[in-house]
């Protein structure tokens, strides 16, 4: 049921493979319903944050660029969370 899980998300998602082979029949479908962003790391097996680390967090970082989630300034720097909403008085 996880498959379902994540694509009854209501958000924009990313989902990081190593191949398309490892997609099961509901993401297959919904893959070609563009219900998410397929994103492939060649080379990588089963534990693709295990096996290429660097490229994982690049396509974390870019999701949460293009999300406006953080801020594209200073690249080089660690990244600004942007304040979403008012803090939650206590």
């Amino acid at each position: 049921g996880l498959s379902q899980m994540f694509l009854s998300v209501p958000i924009p998602k990313p989902l990081v493979l190593a191949g398309l082979d490892r997609l099961d029949k509901d993401l297959m479908i919904a893959q070609m319903q563009s219900k998410f962003q397929n994103i492939l790391i060649p080379g990588a097996g089963h534990v693709v944050h295990e096996d290429r680390p660097g490229q994982t967090a690049n396509v974390i970082i870019e999701y949460l660029r293009r999300n406006l989630l953080i801020d594209n300034v200073g690249c080089e720097e660690q990244p600004k969370l942007f304040q979403q909403r008012a803090p939650i008085p206590p």
